[in-house]
């Protein structure tokens, strides 16, 4: 299944409501652009991201779509560079279920919740250490089950090592039709000022179809 992106009418002053084909709907505060691919910003972000999937073996998805700094698309070189200081991502994503299920996750144990958080750890764990240069800085936080729209996620939550400091990572798993939706929202915790407040209001704007 293709995961489109097309904006909605509704707008406000400082969000926008996103529809992801019909899968689900996301308001994203307006500190953040959907990432232009033909920006010549987007264009080095998109070949660095290529080649580091063909690095660690991890196939590139056309499935993906990515909101950023609002500035990054700007050709404007004080532009980018304000922008990129305050690292941020948004990424919602259709990536392989693994055979899971939503009756899997909504009758999951406590138990399996436990199994499954040292599967993502050891899994997290090992990509850092492999990708940085300081993987002691690594942070992991328990892995939750939460529900938004009426639908079970799995969250996990981490801080991993990055340029210029920590980034602070939540993501948002849920499986659907045979497949996965991921929510990717992070911060470089040194733009903590910036987007801590409205990140944590992303999800409560989510609205399944």
């Amino acid at each position: 299944m293709m995961l489109c992106m097309v904006l909605n009418a509704q707008n406000n002053d400082t969000w926008t409501e996103y529809s992801f084909g019909d899968i689900c709907s996301l308001s994203i505060p307006n500190t953040m652009e959907l990432r232009d691919l033909s920006s010549t910003t987007g264009k080095f972000l998109d070949k660095g991201v290529r080649r580091c999937s063909i690095k660690f073996g991890v196939e590139a998805s056309s499935k993906k779509i990515v909101f950023q700094p609002e500035g990054l698309n700007s050709d404007l070189p004080a532009l980018v560079h304000e922008a990129t200081e305050k690292y941020a991502r948004v990424i919602v994503e259709m990536i392989s279920s693994n055979g899971i299920t939503a009756s899997d996750i909504d009758n999951a144990s406590a138990s399996d919740i436990s199994e499954l958080n040292t599967i993502f750890y050891e899994s997290y764990s090992a990509d850092v250490k492999k990708m940085s240069k300081t993987p002691e800085q690594f942070q992991w936080f328990p892995l939750k089950r939460q529900k938004f729209s009426g639908k079970n996620a799995l969250v996990l939550h981490f801080k991993r090592p990055g340029v210029n400091g920590l980034v602070d990572v939540k993501e948002y798993r849920f499986f659907l039709r045979g497949q996965q939706l991921r929510i990717v929202i992070s911060y470089r915790e040194t733009a903590k000022d910036t987007y801590a407040v409205d990140f944590a209001n992303i999800m409560s704007t989510l609205k399944f179809k």
